[in-house]
């Protein structure tokens, strides 16, 4: 494989701390947490917030955000969860990998907007704020799979775009291998 086509990624997807396993893509996910949690509450404590409201706010929204995505996860790939022999209890196994942004952004706004509703804050007035930190939290989540090889396709595809297979489903105006 070229060097130029393709970033390696590490050996290790994770580090041992006692009896818990650490893999590096949840930092990266939590990097990207902090990241919205901090610049939000800058924004929204300019704008007259109360400080440490982006924080009780975070506390309904990640949470809700992470089974989101899960869910969002299982219900677009049935076929890795439910077949005959299946053990369902792989459903809540989130560090096996498989959470989707688009269930996380949904159910994280639940989040959101209960939090703002119990707090008193407008809704669209602490989204306004949020919007730029979401943006760049984006950053190390993108970032995560480099550091993280079971996250990415496959041992010797990774982050190689000539190594990526094309679905079907895929315009045939890119040329083969170009988006996975």
């Amino acid at each position: 494989m070229n060097l130029l086509a393709s970033i390696p990624s590490p050996d290790i997807s994770f580090i041992q701390l006692g009896p818990f396993r650490v893999h590096f893509y949840a930092l990266f996910i939590l990097s990207g947490i902090v990241v919205a949690i901090a610049l939000t509450s800058s924004r929204l404590s300019r704008r007259g917030g109360q400080p440490g409201l982006v924080l009780d706010i975070a506390l309904w929204t990640v949470p809700l955000g992470i089974v989101g995505g899960r869910l969002y996860h299982v219900v677009t790939h049935p076929n890795d969860y439910f077949f005959a022999g299946a053990d369902l209890w792989k459903i809540l196994y989130v560090w096996e990998g498989g959470l989707a942004i688009f269930g996380a952004v949904l159910f994280g706004s639940v989040g959101a907007y209960i939090a703002c509703q119990r707090s008193g804050l407008r809704f669209l007035s602490f989204a306004d704020a949020l919007a730029l930190g979401m943006l760049l939290a984006q950053a190390p989540v993108v970032a995560g799979p480099a550091a993280s090889p079971p996250a990415a396709r496959s041992e010797d595809q990774r982050w190689s775009r000539r190594g990526c297979s094309v679905a079907p489903t895929r315009p045939l105006r890119f040329p083969p291998g170009c988006v996975r």
